[in-house]
């Protein structure tokens, strides 16, 4: 989906085509946001390779990794081609370390990652996920918003505000509860 099939799919489950509750930039951010919540737990998986510096044990992460679910090393030099060696890694903050630090420069290091979706890049069948997700977090920034709402009166008529961000917290409550029990589905 188009940013803007996104902003219309969200404004269709808020009833907000007229922008009175939240502004487009507003819920491109919350569609960004859900679309980084549905990439924590249902990330993209890519291969990116890195080449070694000899000595050099230290690594940024590929763009758009969030973590490294996988990584195949080169054989130290030296190594029998039938026996076997000890080599390790570890994803650290961003960064991946690899053990021992690699003898030589150039050596090809292929390293699955996980990383995140961009709205554009979301499969079809998971739109449902990020919308709930969205929609949630709207719920709640309403919440916030109206918990000042208070009871007044004009003339005789009572309007009572009080309840309204009880409701929305329910409401994305239940959005959540959602969403989670659509995750555990899949």
């Amino acid at each position: 989906m188009t940013r803007a099939e996104w902003v219309a799919a969200l404004n269709t489950r808020l009833k907000d085509s007229e922008n009175q509750l939240f502004t487009p930039e507003e819920k491109e951010a919350h569609i960004e946001a859900a679309v980084q919540e549905y990439s924590r737990r249902r990330p993209r998986f890519f291969t990116a390779e890195i080449i070694t510096g000899a000595g050099r044990q230290c690594y940024p992460l590929p763009e758009g990794a969030l973590w490294v679910a996988g990584v195949v090393l080169p054989a130290p030099s030296g190594a029998p081609e039938d026996g076997c060696w000890q080599r390790g890694w570890m994803d650290d903050g961003g960064s991946l370390w690899l053990f021992p630090a690699p003898e030589a420069d150039g050596l090809p290091v292929r390293v699955t990652c996980a990383g995140a979706w961009a709205p554009e890049e979301v499969p079809a069948g998971e739109t449902e996920l990020v919308l709930l997700a969205a929609h949630a977090r709207c719920c709640e920034v309403l919440a916030t918003e109206t918990a000042r709402a208070f009871v007044f009166w004009v003339g005789d008529e009572k309007f009572d505000k009080s309840e309204v961000s009880a409701h929305y917290r329910e409401l994305a409550q239940a959005l959540r509860a959602e969403l989670r029990r659509k995750l555990a589905r899949h």
